[in-house]
């Protein structure tokens, strides 16, 4: 039988992960047979401590416990049980872990009073810039690090938005980001505080403080752009185009001239064969 635990809690590092030894198993059996009956509830979605057997036995019979705060869910082959964690077996198990690893660092709600809320708050401030219309999101994350429950408000400044301005998260290390969107639809310096209110006892109001730089929209100006036209720069022309003109009225000239010597050959022909005409019928009437 293969009895491990592993602390799931938010810690920034790798949670603790160990085999318990007989004598831990024993122990766990002992404050698990003295706990009362709780109503089947649900499950809280962080800070838990799973411990899960291999092969359940008589002697231990948990296939796995989830260990909660002043909650155990408990699974066998049988079914699941929910009890009430009266013997501080969520504390006991945060001590081992810390003992079975020495970095890992458990929350102060072991030395609070029981049932007491404590927030941080991370980060301790928000900043940005972003051009005039562009979208500006920004990001605050809520633990609960506290032996109770943690609920609260968030106020955000007039130009930042939200969705959920409430926060409700259970004990030991509950943790929720809350995603603000600021208002970039005009230029300028935008300052203001986030303010949260809580149950807890010690920073029962916090101010975040926010500070954001919208910058003017820039007009795009265009200037003249150098010539990138394909086509080639007007050529020198050829000898040939240059006297084209010239060639064409000298053709005219040499096509009228040809007309005109038609004509003036054709009429001395035409009076050539008039005489010739002439000639002949006065030498039949003189025969």
């Amino acid at each position: 039988m293969k009895v491990t635990a592993t602390v799931n809690l938010y810690s920034g590092r790798a949670p603790p992960v160990w085999d318990m030894p007989a004598g831990e198993i024993e122990e766990l059996k002992t404050k698990l047979s003295g706990l009362p009956s709780a109503d089947k509830a649900k499950i809280p979605e962080w800070g838990y401590v799973i411990i899960e057997n291999d092969k359940p036995a008589p002697a231990f019979p948990y296939k796995k416990i989830y260990v909660f705060n002043k909650l155990v869910v408990a699974e066998t082959e049988s079914g699941t049980t929910y009890y009430k964690d009266t013997a501080g077996i969520m504390e006991w198990l945060m001590d081992l872990g810390n003992k079975h690893d020495p970095t890992y660092v458990p929350p102060p709600y072991t030395s609070m009073p029981p049932n007491t809320a404590r927030i941080v708050v991370l980060p301790a401030s928000l900043s940005g810039n972003a051009q005039q219309g562009a979208k500006l999101e920004k990001t605050l994350t809520i633990f609960s690090e506290g032996s109770g429950p943690l609920t609260g408000t968030i106020t955000p400044p007039a130009f930042m938005s939200m969705d959920k301005k409430e926060f409700s998260l259970p004990a030991i290390e509950g943790i929720e980001d809350f995603t603000f969107l600021v208002d970039t639809s005009k230029a300028g310096e935008l300052r203001g505080e986030i303010t949260l209110k809580s149950n807890d006892p010690e920073r029962s109001e916090m101010k975040i403080p926010v500070a954001f730089t919208v910058l003017e929209k820039e007009i795009p100006t265009t200037s003249p752009a150098a010539s990138t036209s394909t086509v080639p720069p007007a050529e020198k022309p050829s000898d040939y185009v240059q006297f084209l003109p010239y060639m064409v009225v000298i053709i005219i000239l040499i096509i009228a001239a040809i007309l005109a010597y038609k004509k003036i050959e054709g009429d001395r022909i035409r009076k050539q064969r008039e005489e010739f005409r002439r000639w002949k019928e006065e030498k039949e009437r003189s025969a």
